[in-house]
């Protein structure tokens, strides 16, 4: 009977790391209604773990050492790509920049959907009443 509950407790204490406190809670209920005949033991347990996640969440990181971590994440990065952390970041930067603008600049399609964009394109306009009121129509802004 007591390996029974302590392997349900890691179970269960599994589930609740593993939702890194986004829904900690409605994954503790979720697993007691899963194993109701050991909830009397297990819930309570469980219950502290989810509250102690919450507080862990809530506490403000050490002062420094964030920065330090991430000073010392793109100090090896930038010693890997042999460059200095600026040259680094510059092109990280870049990198980043051209990824986030790129699909609002080009797309890429097949053969089989290119044919279709273009006869999409070449199609003669269609009258569309509907449409048409519908964005001439000043709406809830005017």
């Amino acid at each position: 009977m007591r390996k029974s509950l302590e392997a349900t407790l890691d179970k269960g204490l599994n589930r609740i790391t593993a939702s890194a406190g986004q829904n900690a809670q409605s994954e503790l209920e979720s697993f007691i209604e899963q194993h109701p005949e050991q909830e009397r033991d297990v819930r309570p347990l469980l219950q502290l773990a989810v509250d102690l996640a919450a507080m862990r969440a809530d506490a403000p990181p050490p002062p420094g050492g964030l920065k330090a971590g991430r000073q010392r994440l793109l100090q090896e990065a930038a010693r890997a790509a042999h460059k200095s952390v600026s040259e680094f970041l510059l092109d990280a930067a870049v990198v980043a920049a051209s990824q986030a603008l790129a699909d609002r600049r080009q797309f890429t399609l097949g053969e089989a959907q290119w044919r279709a964009f273009q006869a999409a394109l070449d199609r003669p306009v269609q009258n569309k009443p509907r449409l048409k009121k519908l964005l001439s129509d000043p709406g809830v802004s005017g």
